[in-house]
C-alpha cells in the first residue's frame, strides 16, 4: 500500500502552465464594521499557485508559504521533471 503513495519522480513532465492567483480570504465575508481596514490591494487575500500539465490534463494547486520569487520557482521544481517547458504569465503560449 505504501508503494502506491510513493512518488518516485516528479508528478509533471512536458508542456506546463504555471499561474498564480489571490482569493478573497475571510475577512471579506466581514460586516463593514467589523472588517480591520488595512488598506487596499491584495491585504486580506490569500495566494494560490497552480500548475496543468498539457498533456495528461493533470493539475496541483497549493498555497504558498510566500509568494517570492524562490518560493515559487521551487513550487515548480518540486513538481516537474527536468526539461520541461513551463508557460507563465511572461510567456505565453
Amino acid at each position: 500500500m505504501q508503494k502506491a503513495f510513493c512518488i518516485e519522480k516528479p508528478e509533471f513532465a512536458g508542456l506546463i502552465d504555471v499561474d498564480d492567483s489571490y482569493y478573497d480570504s475571510i475577512e471579506g465575508n466581514k460586516r463593514a464594521s467589523k472588517k480591520t481596514h488595512h488598506g487596499i490591494g491584495f491585504c486580506g487575500m490569500v495566494a494560490v499557485i497552480a500548475m496543468k500539465d498539457h498533456d495528461a490534463g493533470q493539475v496541483h494547486a497549493e498555497v504558498p508559504e510566500s509568494t517570492s520569487g524562490n518560493s515559487l520557482q521551487g513550487f515548480v521544481h518540486k513538481h516537474t521533471d527536468s526539461g520541461v517547458t513551463v508557460h507563465t504569465d511572461d510567456h505565453k503560449v
